[in-house]
């Protein structure tokens, strides 16, 4: 009511007053009251039972009262658009959004949206946030596919378990259970826990399991340290991997079905690093492919199991060069030979310490023999191609071919200045030796050589057979020509 209405609100209240006394709450009684009233610019208006009252009309300001859009009903539960609330506050709205919460300086409001399809949507910071939908939560997503699912557009955004007092403490535990869980039973099921170390913000990962049947009590089966340290089955890791359980019985499976119980004896326990190399402390022989190695290193193909063929070891360099194996009695000078794959010239070689390359083999097949690129299937020494592809060639300052018989009867054929030599005799393979070869008794010279140059065949001094540019008259087969 207007504040410069006193008088004439003083003035209905008598007339209400009057009216009261003579009984004149009839109709046309309530009809005069509102009209007095309306007449001195006071709160008028009807509602309908149960609804929470507003100013109404198309005054401003309004002096009539009419129904809002909250409902009470007998049992004191709320309705906000609905005039059936099933609980304390129960709310009923057309559009998506439902409730909106806005902090006075704030840029953006919480939000609270419902969609046709019962999901329930909170923004904050102007993202969608949390999202219930047919059961499932989603928390950065709008799509949940399980009981609770997480997402983040930031990579490295971290879900985080983090205690309220020391940065000491044990850290909140990430329990999992295949049923109701019960705390007045103390049930307990497979669990995760960040376990302090006692050090400044140092916490281990401990697993959790429950013992068998019972599920009142629980052990770590697992423990990664902060140090990086793994342990199964021992709560103080010291190395990478330890493994605990009772010794001979626990250990570890391999797919075939064994067990491993322990690395000493045979296995890796035999193996030692020395700076980057590893050796074999075992003072017996190794065998791969085998369990009875027969030498130091015995190499065994088995009958089964492996693809066909014929390889036992393959000797490989990774960076593609060449591939040499030493045999010997040791490193030192003169003390071993080679077997080289000389990736160089494609050959196969045989050498010693000194001369690595003393035989080579080809890829076609062809053997040098103090030359890396024999042309024939045997040359010896180094020098031009002799056009034969088959053959022995020899090249040297002096080639010469040695025999001797087990009676130590000898023979050589020796080629020098152009003339091939033939001698037998009984002494020394070296004509420089001390132990000449030794000519047919009385004779001053060779037994038989050949002038290549002329192509005349001397036996001694005394004959020569020279080749005649025609055949000489009345000669047949069978008969020789000679002339002295």
């Amino acid at each position: 009511m207007r504040k410069n209405s006193i008088f004439y609100l003083n003035s209905a209240l008598f007339i209400i007053v009057a009216l009261t006394a003579i009984n004149a709450f009839s109709l046309p009684g309530h009809g005069v009251i509102k009209w007095a009233m309306a007449q001195v610019n006071v709160i008028t208006g009807e509602g309908t039972i149960n609804y929470l009252a507003r100013f109404a009309g198309a005054q401003n300001p309004s002096y009539q009262i009419g129904d809002s859009v909250i409902y009470e009903d007998s049992l004191g539960n709320v309705g906000i658009g609905t005039t059936g609330p099933n609980s304390k506050l129960d709310v009923t709205s057309g559009v998506d959004e439902i409730l909106r919460l806005t902090r006075t300086g704030a840029t953006y409001p919480t939000r609270f949206r419902m969609g046709t399809d019962g999901a329930m949507v909170i923004s904050n910071n102007n993202a969608d946030i949390v999202t219930v939908r047919s059961g499932n939560v989603g928390i950065g997503t709008t799509g949940p596919v399980g009981p609770l699912t997480l997402a983040a557009a930031t990579a490295g955004a971290r879900v985080t378990l983090t205690s309220t007092g020391s940065t000491n403490d044990n850290t909140p535990r990430l329990e999992f259970y295949g049923g109701t869980p019960s705390n007045t039973n103390n049930k307990v099921g497979p669990a995760i826990q960040g376990v302090s170390e006692g050090t400044w913000g140092r916490h281990a990962l401990v697993f959790y399991q429950h013992d068998a049947n019972d599920y009142t009590t629980e052990s770590e089966v697992l423990r990664i340290t902060s140090n990086g340290n793994v342990g199964i089955g021992v709560t103080g890791p010291t190395a990478k991997l330890h493994i605990g359980g009772t010794a001979g019985t626990d250990g570890i499976r391999f797919p075939d079905g064994t067990l491993q119980t322990t690395a000493a004896g045979a296995g890796a326990g035999l193996w030692a690093p020395s700076g980057t190399n590893i050796h074999n402390t075992n003072s017996g022989n190794v065998g791969i492919g085998t369990v009875s190695p027969g030498t130091a290193l015995h190499l065994s193909r088995p009958s089964s199991g492996l693809a066909s063929g014929m390889d036992v070891a393959w000797f490989v360099n990774a960076s593609g060069g060449s591939t040499r194996m030493v045999f010997g009695e040791g490193l030192s000078a003169n003390q071993f030979g080679t077997l080289i794959w000389d990736a160089a010239n494609n050959l196969t070689s045989l050498g010693t310490e000194q001369n690595n390359q003393l035989v080579n083999l080809t890829l076609a097949g062809n053997v040098g023999i103090g030359t890396t690129g024999p042309n024939t299937r045997l040359q010896i020494g180094a020098g031009a191609a002799s056009g034969l592809a088959e053959g022995l060639t020899i090249y040297s300052g002096f080639p010469t071919i040695y025999f001797r018989d087990s009676d130590e009867q000898s023979a050589m054929i020796h080629v020098n200045s152009n003339r091939m030599y033939f001698l037998s005799g009984s002494g020394s393979n070296d004509p420089g030796g001390g132990n000449n070869w030794a000519l047919p008794p009385g004779a001053p010279d060779w037994p038989l050589w050949l002038e290549m140059t002329t192509g005349n065949a001397h036996f001694g001094r005394g004959v020569v057979l020279t080749p005649l540019p025609v055949d000489p008259p009345n000669l047949t087969d069978g008969m020789m020509w000679m002339r002295q």
